[in-house]
């Protein structure tokens, strides 16, 4: 098997902050999934990138997240 090298996210429901600090620096970021939402990165996000949606969001309402990780083949 190929080591995977991308996330895929798909959110459905109440709309979550989804938080990322950087490991390094601890800069930080926040994206908001509304219902339907999806976000891809690749392997050097997910490598340098802490990411996650804090607890204090969970009591917001019903949601439903997919988390997918494969592998992309350049040529």
């Amino acid at each position: 098997a190929l080591p995977q090298n991308c996330t895929c996210l798909a959110s459905f429901g109440e709309t979550r902050g989804l938080h990322f600090r950087h490991a390094a620096s601890e800069e930080t970021k926040e994206f908001l999934l509304r219902n339907g939402s999806l976000l891809f990165f690749g392997r050097s996000v997910n490598s340098a990138w802490l990411h996650g949606v804090p607890r204090g969001d969970q009591a917001l309402g019903g949601r439903i997240s997919v988390s997918i990780w494969g592998t992309v083949v350049y040529r």
